[in-house]
Parts: structure tokens; sequence; C-alpha cells
């Protein structure tokens, strides 16, 4: 029983001995292994390590990466205590730092005393300037400090005496005994003598981590505008797979069909997307947004979000500006290999209907595959077409019509196919060398997955019946497949020589979705229920390069930019058919038009060139720079069907790819009672080009008036003209029918930052007022009134060339608190009025009925409120939440109104709230990360009424994300992933009723990264 006792006594007096693994040149060690006795742990890429001993003396072992092992020895460890240690690796041994605790007073009274505040200054002891950067270490306490830049620092310690150390690169160490007092403040002023042993800074101050929360969070400290920065780091241990899906946990922002951002809950038209401060095209032939879905996170640094305008940034700015960071090239060597699989619980194993597939759409590349054969592609581009777009007989003759209709593949038709699990990988390396003092580096990274989804609900049609009441029209069930191939690359190449630095990047981002969509759809009106079916194949594409450079010249910066990109949009070969209930089943709808293909192509290019300059002037600067952007788009569609010549001889009952096949196409003679004959429908509407040339100026001052207050003046001078041109793509004597949008527009900004903390740290709560003046341009289809038909709506559109573009102005006030390092607390509201804004409206035409249009809504507002959190609970326990309420009026003129059902109403797409939760679990040193996620967003329209009917409404969806990774050995690292565990319907009302659901599924992915 003695022994028993002593023993757990002795187990009990244990300390700790926390510490950084440096090379010779000040980086970190990462994977260096550390142990004292049967204690072993692992550096992580900071270097840092913690090991929990008993008290007492001991040897420490370090073993770094191609080094021998090597000892320190007699380390004290003091029960209840933390040892510091600093160690740098070099051939010839170690070079170490001991900061030891004390035993002249007992741990327990030491500690637990009440808490004093201890302040000083640190400088050089030769010139007496202060120093930055000067790190403060507590012997036997695990407090620390970093001086700013006046060379200040604070610390709340335990009632006491104290033996306080001062290290910083190039200076040797300083140390002073102080005696705290509760509830006092006692100063410290120390002079550091420089010292011939010249660290790098990395020695004395834990590292930056690239895309970490940490250095994101001193960013947007030290920024002149509100903004919501989203590093790598978060992306990373939220398992977010792309800038869209990480971009939904940013405060007041949402994302509509997993690709479209919208910011402050307005619409993807007010939110511009930059690429490393680059202007982007989009691949989407009605939008001009790019879909953030494009971007895997596995080569991005960061994204950060600035919500209010600042002249330097693009006028198009009504939520906010979106820009997406690649990585930065590494200093050191990295390479990463990460291997992911992910079942799917509405998929993985499924049999589901599905159409033909091509032997390389597994990688992303069907398109070739698809293609319209070339001798038809020449045909219908040189032949007399006659109206209604059928081949011309006195073109061709009905042997060659027949051969032209023959040789369009049979891809009609959907097969079971049961599905794979998800798969991907990612291999990301690079590193940098010296040559004296010019450092050549370089990264690329590679990016791989292809996965399935399965969607199944229903939709439901209205009609305004008698009284006013919802009429059911149509009942849809349906079940869409989509297999999703993402593949993306990215190689960076960069040249440095002190602050210049020259830098080339190339991306090239690829999205491919095959789809499979089956309806059957109901009408409990009258008898014309039908079965529908659908292939579809959508290659998006972004082929990017930056050249950038970035000089400083004897303290004036110079950035210049140079962008140029190309987004391609491909769908070749969409089928789509319809089969009609009848008596003895369903039969093929004999319109052409019901069983259509479509071949559509999409170029966007852009160049993009921006030059910035900064001049230092007293304590803050002056920003001027010019900006000159010019794009190209052009968009094609054509169109394919049968025409039914009769069907006597035809089984329209069979199957489609039953239907359509070479023995029905063309006739057996002069009296053949049915066959098929291939015609071309494109429509003058379905081929348009355009361009935008815009060019822009700007100038504003940044000035820091006192320690407490700063400002950022200044305006933006943009001038833009927008033309389309929408033509028949075989008609060279149509004259084509174009639309211009000329504008020149001042736009003025003011921001103020008002420090309100400390004496000490005054941004460590700050107030920020910002005020600008931004704008909202059409899309090039909206300026052109020749109809078209969009797919999604399934409407008939037409453009309106009276658009003027919509103006905004901007009124941000935020408060922010960081209590801690990596601890935020801020609450901000924003006031925003509207305009001219552009609105989707509904209006009535004697010939087609009800259709779609777009105009100047005549005002519109929107205000809101939004909260931010990231705070440290208790050990590694973090919460990070964030919610925003948000209000909007939108008043619709007469000609903006329409047909919709009423005149004020909501921001279309606009939540009014939206909330964020995640708790988690971050322990650098065993290399462990678990997070718990919570997303919602409140109801949203997304369908204006017409008619009578009420606005469609997309309810509210709560999804919750659980993560958890990590690390085994010295170069593995294991995260699991179960996304949309409540597996939420995503449903749409109308009025009381529900006009539609959906379920998406849940899913449980693992992921395996190896780094040597």
């Amino acid at each position: 029983m003695i022994l028993l006792l002593s023993a757990s006594l002795a187990a009990a007096q244990q300390g700790e001995i926390v510490g950084v693994v440096f090379r010779p040149d000040g980086a970190p060690v990462n994977d260096a292994i550390v142990s004292s006795g049967s204690v072993s742990v692992t550096t992580g890429r900071d270097g840092t390590f913690r090991l929990a001993l008993a008290a007492g003396t001991v040897d420490v072992h370090v073993l770094s990466p191609g080094q021998p092992d090597a000892v320190l020895v007699a380390i004290p460890v003091l029960d209840g205590r933390t040892t510091e240690l600093l160690v740098t690796v070099a051939p010839e041994g170690l070079r170490s730092l001991v900061e030891a605790p004390t035993a002249a007073a007992a741990p327990s009274e030491a500690v637990s005393g009440p808490p004093g505040v201890l302040t000083g200054t640190l400088t050089d002891a030769e010139s007496g300037e202060p120093l930055a950067g000067v790190r403060l270490f507590v012997r036997g306490l695990s407090a620390q400090a970093t001086t700013d830049e006046e060379g200040n620092f604070t610390l709340t310690l335990p009632s006491g005496s104290w033996d306080v150390s001062a290290v910083r690169a190039g200076y040797g160490t300083e140390g002073a005994s102080v005696e705290v007092v509760a509830d006092e403040t006692r100063e410290l002023t120390l002079g550091l003598t420089k010292s011939g042993l010249v660290l790098d800074d990395l020695t004395v101050k834990a590292p930056k981590i690239t895309g970490g929360a940490a250095s994101l969070l001193d960013e947007r400290q030290a920024s002149s505008s509100v903004s919501d920065v989203l590093g790598a780091e978060q992306m990373s241990r939220a398992g977010d797979p792309d800038a869209a899906s990480a971009l939904r946990r940013v405060t007041g922002l949402t994302v509509i069909g997993g690709k479209y951002v919208y910011v402050r809950g307005l619409g993807d038209r007010y939110s511009a997307t930059l690429l490393d401060g680059s202007s982007l095209p989009s691949p989407e032939p009605e939008k001009r947004v790019v879909p953030l879905d494009l971007f895997p996170s596995a080569l991005l640094d960061s994204v950060v979000v600035q919500k209010t305008f600042s002249p330097d940034r693009p006028a198009e700015f009504g939520g906010g500006v979106v820009e997406v960071r690649t990585r930065s090239i590494p200093k050191d060597p990295l390479l990463t290999i990460a291997l992911s699989g992910t079942y799917s619980a509405q998929a993985t194993g499924v049999t589901t209907p599905f159409g033909e597939t091509g032997p390389t759409d597994w990688l992303g590349l069907g398109r070739d595959h698809r293609a319209l054969p070339v001798e038809v592609a020449v045909a219908s581009a040189s032949s007399p077409i006659k109206a209604g777009g059928i081949f011309s007989t006195d073109g061709y003759s009905a042997d060659e019509l027949e051969r032209f209709g023959e040789l369009i593949p049979n891809r009609w038709g959907l097969d079971p196919r049961t599905l794979p699990p998800d798969l991907g990988v990612t291999v990301t390396g690079g590193g940098s060398l010296d040559f004296g003092k010019t450092n050549v580096g370089a990264l690329a990274g590679f990016v791989f997955s292809n996965g399935w989804d399965v969607d199944d609900g229903f939709q439901k049609l209205y009609s305004s019946g008698v009284g006013g009441e919802l009429q059911l029209k149509r009942n849809t069930d349906f079940v869409e497949t989509q297999n999703r191939v993402r593949l993306g690359a990215a190689v960076a190449v960069g040249v440095s020589r002190g602050e210049n630095t020259l830098r080339s990047t190339t991306l090239l981002m690829r999205n491919s979705t095959g789809t499979a969509l089956t309806f059957f759809a109901d009408d409990p009106t009258g008898s014309n229920d039908t079965r529908n079916g659908r292939v579809d194949w959508i290659e998006q594409q972004l082929l990017y390069e930056q050249l950038a450079t970035h000089l400083d010249l004897a303290g004036v910066e110079v950035d210049v930019r140079y962008a140029w990109a190309l987004a391609t949009g491909d769908q070749p070969d969409r089928r789509d058919w319809t089969y009609i209930a009848a008596e003895g089943g369903d039969v093929l709808s004999q319109r052409g038009s019901w069983s259509e293909i479509l071949y559509t192509t999409l170029d966007d290019r852009s160049d993009d060139l921006v030059v910035d300059v900064k001049v230092p002037v007293l304590e803050g600067e002056i920003q001027t720079g010019a900006k000159v952007l010019i794009r190209d788009r052009v968009s094609t569609t054509r169109r394919f069907g049968y025409n039914f010549q009769g069907s006597e001889s035809i089984d329209l009952f069979a199957p489609i790819d039953e239907v359509i096949v070479p023995e029905n196409i063309g006739a057996e003679g002069p009296d053949d009672p049915g066959y098929l004959e291939l015609e071309e429908n494109t429509q003058n509407s379905d081929d348009y080009q355009a361009s935008q040339d815009l060019y822009a100026g700007y100038l504003m001052g940044n000035a820091p008036w006192t320690r407490r207050i700063a400002t950022l003046l200044g305006a933006r001078v943009e001038a833009s003209t927008q033309e389309v041109s929408t033509f028949e793509q075989f008609d060279t004597n149509q004259v084509p029918v174009a639309a211009e949008l000329a504008t020149t527009d001042l736009l003025p900004a003011a921001t103020a930052t008002i420090g309100i903390g400390p004496k000490k740290e005054p941004d460590r709560m700050q107030v920020r007022l910002g005020y600008g003046r931004t704008l909202s341009r059409p899309e090039f289809r909206e300026l052109s009134e020749v109809a078209f038909y969009d797919y999604r709506s399934g409407r008939l559109l037409y453009g309106n060339p009276d658009l003027k573009r919509a103006t905004i102005e901007n009124v941000d006030a935020r408060w922010e608190f960081y209590p801690a390092d990596g601890e935020t607390v801020s609450a901000g509201v924003f006031f925003k009025q509207f305009y001219d804004p552009i609105e989707s409206v509904v209006a009535v035409s004697a010939v087609s009925g009800s259709v779609g249009t777009f105009a100047n809504a005549s005002s519109a507002t929107n205000l809101g409120t939004e909260v931010d959190l990231r705070k440290r609970m208790v050990s590694e326990l973090w919460l990070t939440a964030n919610a925003s309420l948000i209000s909007s009026r939108v008043e619709l003129s007469e000609e903006a109104q329409g047909n919709s059902t009423s005149s004020k109403r909501p921001l279309q797409g606009q939540s009014p709230w939206v909330a964020n939760v995640q708790v988690s679990w971050e322990d650098p040193e065993r290399r462990t990360n678990l997070a718990l996620l919570y997303n919602a967003f409140g109801p949203r329209i997304v369908g204006v009424g017409t008619a009578g009917i009420p606005d469609t409404y997309e309810l509210p969806v709560h999804r919750v994300d659980l993560v958890a990774s990590q690390g085994f050995g010295s170069h593995w690292v294991v995260r699991a992933r179960g996304a949309n565990l409540l597996d939420w319907p995503i449903r749409e009302r109308v009025g009381d009723v529900i006009s539609s659901e959906m379920l998406d599924g849940w899913s449980a992915g693992l992921a395996v990264t190896w780094a040597p």
C-alpha cells in the first residue's frame, strides 16, 4: 500500500518542456523527433513541440531529418512548471537556449496568486531605438509576449517573483527578475545588445503559417477596410473541397447552387471575383460571375471577402469583392500526396439510369467524343436552309440527308448503372534555392476528383385558381444523376531579390459534369401526362496566366500585374426527349423540338493590366494606379432534331434509342409511310458576341493621424463600354441586332479606423466606419432585345437595350475586439441604397404568353447586421461562430413589375439570416484536429411570383459536418469527414404549400496525406 501511494505521488509530480526546433538559417524544422526517456513527440510544421515529463533532471534527444541524433543533458523539469527550450540544429551540433523555472517559491503559490500586469519597453542598448518583434518568456509559465512596432509589451501574470527573458534575432538574450503585485501594474525597461550570432527572425518568433487562421486575423486587424478572411488551414480543417464550399462559412455569405456566392444576401450580379488581384472571365453562357467551385481548396492559400469599397478595387462592388489567392512559393522543399475516397448514402452502390459514356469521361474529357460529326457541321453551314431550319432538298439529295441523319451517333436513352464511390488525388510540390542574394522558387500542384450525386424529389407547378387559391397544374417526380469530374493544375515560378519580386502563375481549372435526368410529369387538370429524359455533358474550363512584379524603388512600391484568361464552356450533344401518356402506354412525342440535340460553345477572354504605386508620405502613404480590362465573348448554339415524315411504320411505344435508329432515318421509297429526317432548328437568338472595354484610374491616401485614428480617402473613375451583337450563324446577309451601354462614373470612398483599445495596444479594439459608391452593370445578354430560351428557368427571355447601370451607396460600421492572439469578436451594421437596380421580371407577350425580361427597378434598400466570434474556450477547444441578419426591400417601377404579383418585396436570392457555428479541438503537438460545423440560412426568394401567384421561397436548410484528422508517425495524416449529416431536405414553398423537395444525401469520406 505504501509503495502504491509513493508511486502515485511520484506520478503526480510532473512538469513540461515546450520549445521550437530551428535550422541554422532560422527556418523551423518539421518532423524532428524530440524525446526524453519513453516520451517522444514530433515537431509540427512550425517546429514546435511539448513534452510532459516527471519532475527531475532529464536528457533531451533531438533527431532531425538528415542529422545524427544529438542530446541536451541535464535539463531541469519542475513540478507544475514549464521549461522553455529553443534548439538550433547545425552540422556541428546543437545550439540551445534554455529558460528553466526556479524552485524558489512553491509552484502552487506562484501560479495561483491573484494576477497583476507587467508592461514595458525594449530598446537597442546602443541607439536607444525601440525594438519590435522581441519575444518575452516567463520562466516556468507558458505566458509569452512580443513587442509591437514601438517596442512595447503587456503581460498579465500571477502575483509573485518571476524571471523574464527577452530574445530577438541579432541580439544577445537579456533577463530580469520582477515582482508582480496583485491588481497593480509594474513596468520593465530593458536594452538589448547586438550579438555576433545573427539568427533569422524565425528563431525567436513562432513562424507565420501561410493561410493560417492567426496570420489572417492579423491581416484583417491591420486592414483599412471591413473584410473577412478564410485561410487554407481553415478550409483544410473543415474538409471543404473548393472555394465555394468554404465560403458559406464566412459571415454574411450564402452559396447558391453550390457555386455562386451571395455577399450579404445580394445576388451573384453584385459580387466581383479576383484571382491574385486580377479580374476573371466566366464560363457561364448567361452569367458574368465566376462559379467558385472551379477553384480546388488544395491549390489555394486564402480567400478574402472585402465588404467595404476602396478605390483600388473594381467598381462593380455591390455586396463585395471575393479575392481568391493561390498558394505562395514555399521556402523549404515541399511535397504532399493525398488520396481520398467518399461514400455517398444517396449515390454509392445505387443503381440508377445513366447515359452512354466516352472512354475519357472519367478524366472530364468528353467533348471530342460527343462532337457534332464534321460532315454534318460543314453541310449545315454551307447548305441553303428553308424556313423552320430543315435542310433544303435543293441543296442536298434525299440520300445525302439520310446519311447526315445517320452520322449522328445513337446516344439516346438511359441504361441502369451502379455508381462507385467518389475518388480523388492531390499532389503538391515545390521549394526554392538561394543564389547569393537572389532566391528562385517554384510550386506545382495537381488536383483530380471523380464523384457522383443522385438527387430525387418532386416539383409542383401552380396557377391562380378561383378566389385566388392555388391550383395544381403539374406534379413532377424526378431523379437526377450527376457525374462530377474536377481536374486542376497550377504552376508558379518566382524570383526575388530583397523586396523585389517577379512571379508567374499559370492555372488550369476544369469542371466537367455528366447528367442523366428522368422525370414524370402528372397533369391533374388534363391529359398531358409526360415522361421525360435528358442526357447532358458540360465542360467548364478556366486557363489563367498572370505575370506580377513588385518593385521597391527607394521606398516607393510599384506593383504591376498582367493577366490573360480564357474561360470556355462546352455543352456538346445535350439530348432531351418526351413521351406522352396514351392508351396502351407512353408514346414518343413527334414534335421535333421535344426530341432535340444541342451543341453549345462559349469562349470568354479577358486581358487585365493593373499598375499600383504606393508612395510613403510622413507616417502614411498615397496610392495611385490604373486598370485596363478588355473582354471578348462569343457564344454559339446548334439545335438539331428529327422531323417525323409520318410514323405508321415506326413503333413510337419503343424506347427512344430503338426509334431513332438508321433503319428509321430516310425514306425507303416514295411510298414510305413513316421515316425520320434530320433538321436544324438553330435560332437567330442562339448566337451572340459581346465585348467590354474598361479603363479605370484611382487615387487614395491612407493616413494614420494618431496612434488611434487612421483614414483612407480616395476616388475611382471608371469608363466602360459594353457591346452585344446577336446574329444568325449562317446568314451573312442578316444585320445583327446590337446594343451598347457606355458609362463613365466617379466613385468616391472613405473609411476610418479608430483604435479604442488600451494605451499600449489601441488596435486591440477598434471601430471601422466606411462609405463608398459602387455600381452594377447588366450582363451581356440582358442588353440584347433578341429572345433566347433559358433552360434554367424554363422560360423564354429577352433583353432590354434601355437598361441602365445601377448605382449603390454603401455605408458600413464595425466594432472589432482582438482579446488574444487568434481570437476575435466583432459586430457591425451596414446599409445599402440602390438606384435603378436591375431585376429579372416576368412580362406578358401576346405571342409567347409569359416571358422573362429585365428592367430597372426604381430603388431598393438593404440593411443588415453581422456578428463574428473566434474564441479559445478551454485548452485547445475553439468556438467560431458568425451570424447575419439582413432586411431588404425593392420597389418595382410599373415597367419592372410587369406581370409580377407584388411591387414591393425582398431582393431575389436574399436570406434574412445566415448562421455558422464551428466547435473545434486543435492540438498541434499531437497533430490532432476535430471540428463540428453547422451552417444554416433563412428563407429566400428563388422565383418571383407572377399572375397572382405568390413568390417562391427556398426554405431554410440546416447542415452539419464533422471533420477529424490525426497525424501518424513522421509523414502521415488521416482525415475523416462526415458531410450533410442531418440530410435536411431542400424545399421550396409557394404561399402555404411545398412546391418542391429534394434530398441531397449524407456522405462519409476518408483522405490519407503523405509528406516527407
